[in-house]
């Protein structure tokens, strides 16, 4: 299994730094995500950065099937939404998005969230079909993708669409909390 923590490089060239996308960590200057297309669990069509828009996010890849890692990061989640609920913000939110663009649709995607007992906060989605390749590629920076990819870290975006932070591979619940919650306090500036 390969996961995108494995597929990251630094650049070795003296003043050149790697794709945005490549490094964990703050991300400068932050990345826009791509104008994709995605399904929610309730079935409505929207695009990904309207989806994410005036919100801060905390988004992993994940698939409704798997019984790898994604279980685990989905407990990392449920975690980080208890977390959440003792010092709340309206602008937070968890998306767990399917890298199953032809085996998941809003009602496997709305059983999963049902399971893991998943609030009005954390939404889940899929790509649509067509669009897949490229918030893939725009993920993983260009590296290609197959069905045994595990992408076990999570990617923080700011209030405009922009991807400002990468975790290491599973992060900690605790610790993924608080960098949502300090991304949502830089952006309303509290």
């Amino acid at each position: 299994m390969r996961t995108l923590c494995g597929l990251a490089a630094t650049s070795a060239v003296p003043g050149h730094e790697a794709a945005a996308f490549a490094r964990h960590g703050r991300i400068e200057p932050p990345e826009p995500v791509p104008e994709v297309s995605m399904r929610l669990d309730d079935g409505r069509l929207v695009s990904l950065p309207a989806l994410l828009r005036g919100r801060t996010t905390a988004l992993h890849f994940m698939f409704t099937g798997c019984a790898s890692t994604c279980p685990i990061q989905a407990a990392t989640f449920a975690r980080v939404q208890q977390a959440l609920a003792s010092r709340p913000s309206p602008r937070a939110q968890l998306l767990s998005v399917s890298v199953d663009a032809l085996g998941d649709d809003p009602a496997s995607l709305a059983r999963w969230r049902r399971r893991l007992d998943a609030g009005p906060a954390w939404r889940a989605a899929v790509p649509v079909a067509s669009d897949a390749s490229a918030l893939l590629r725009w993920a993983g920076g260009d590296r290609p993708w197959s069905g045994d990819t595990h992408a076990t870290e999570v990617l923080l975006l700011d209030d405009r669409a922009r991807l400002a932070f990468r975790t290491t591979d599973l992060p900690d619940a605790a610790e993924l909390a608080a960098l949502l919650a300090g991304l949502d306090r830089r952006a309303t500036g509290r």
